[in-house]
């Protein structure tokens, strides 16, 4: 799935909402969140560094990045005895 914000929408905090909602439903289900950002948008590269995202390979003119879902804490039982 592609997201595009128009021009006039950028800037806005709109994509980072956007993505934000992701990575929580990511959080929720234990799935990464994979994406491909053109080389020749830093703005979004940063942007999904900011938010997590790591690079792992470059492909053509795409660097494909990921997020993993943080690890949930989980407590110990301890027993009383």
């Amino acid at each position: 799935m592609d997201i595009t914000l128009l021009p006039v929408y950028r800037r806005q905090g709109i994509g980072s909402q956007i993505i934000g909602d992701l990575l929580r439903e990511s959080e929720q289900t234990n799935c990464p969140v994979t994406l491909h950002v053109e080389m020749i948008n830093p703005d979004a590269y940063r942007l999904y560094e900011r938010l997590g995202f790591t690079a792992v390979n470059q492909r053509g003119i795409h660097i494909f990045m990921e997020r993993l879902p943080k690890p949930v804490a989980v407590p110990l039982n301890k027993e009383v005895v």
